[in-house]
């Protein structure tokens, strides 16, 4: 058995890390600067062959398959069940395999429910998500809600998916029928697409907005306001003359 025992002068002072370090990189198999492929081409060369293949599955014949055939092969233990890997198909479930309400085959408790809320998010930048999914939705309405003393009420993210870190990004500004309405700022990357969504509920840090970032969002809102025809919305001096820092909105605008 080799004998490892402390040496300091057998490793130079350029490379403390050891000759097992797997880390290194030798120098004869390190690539220039210039030859470095970037992540993000990396990335859309996979999500581009991954979406030849998805359209390539779609344009499959859809064949149906019974759930019983399913069982029979389980349990023959048939090999040869593999080979339906090769085609598109649907799976039917027999009679023998459902449950029926009429004849007392289901029993459901509702006395306690698991789901604490609805959370829609938006898949694009806009409030385009606030807008009923039908032709005519005569009650539809928003109470926008800009006011000051408003603005601490926080977003509450257990269990949401929103796909990025809610910390810092999150503003109350309304509501539509009973729903809450947060403005989020969310991150370039998870606009981008190549992000990787945290798990739901994950925030590193109060949702809430800075002072600054709220403040620049309410400038924001009331140029956009002002740009409406025939609404009493009014600026009077141009948003990006708010002091940040010390601000007199009455000075600036009438919609607030």
């Amino acid at each position: 058995m080799p004998n490892f025992s402390s040496n300091q002068g057998g490793l130079d002072e350029e490379n403390k890390e050891g000759p097992t370090d797997i880390a290194l990189i030798p120098q004869e198999l390190a690539a220039y600067p210039h030859d470095v492929t970037l992540q993000s081409e990396v990335l859309d060369e996979i999500i581009g062959t991954a979406s030849l293949e998805v359209d390539k599955f779609r344009e499959m014949p859809v064949f149906d398959l019974k759930l019983s055939k399913l069982k029979r092969a389980y349990e023959r233990q048939d090999g040869n069940i593999v080979s339906i890997l090769s085609k598109r198909h649907m799976i039917q479930i027999d009679d023998e395999f459902s449950l029926r309400f009429d004849k007392d085959e289901v029993y459901m408790d509702a006395s306690k429910s698991m789901i604490d809320y609805q959370l829609t998010v938006a898949n694009c930048i806009g409030l385009s998500a606030l807008l009923p999914n039908a032709e005519t939705f005569h009650t539809f309405g928003l109470d926008l809600d800009l006011s000051l003393n408003r603005s601490s009420k926080q977003f509450k993210c257990k269990h949401a998916m929103l796909g990025f870190d809610p910390a810092g990004c999150m503003l109350y500004i309304g509501k539509s029928g009973h729903q809450d309405i947060y403005l989020a700022m969310a991150p370039k990357a998870f606009l981008a697409g190549h992000f990787v969504p945290p798990a739901a509920g994950h925030k590193s840090g109060s949702p809430r907005m800075s002072p600054r970032h709220h403040r620049q969002v309410l400038m924001m809102m009331a140029h956009f306001l002002a740009q409406l025809s025939d609404h009493a919305f009014y600026n009077l001096k141009p948003v990006y003359e708010l002091d940040l820092d010390e601000p007199d909105y009455k000075e600036i605008t009438e919609t607030l």
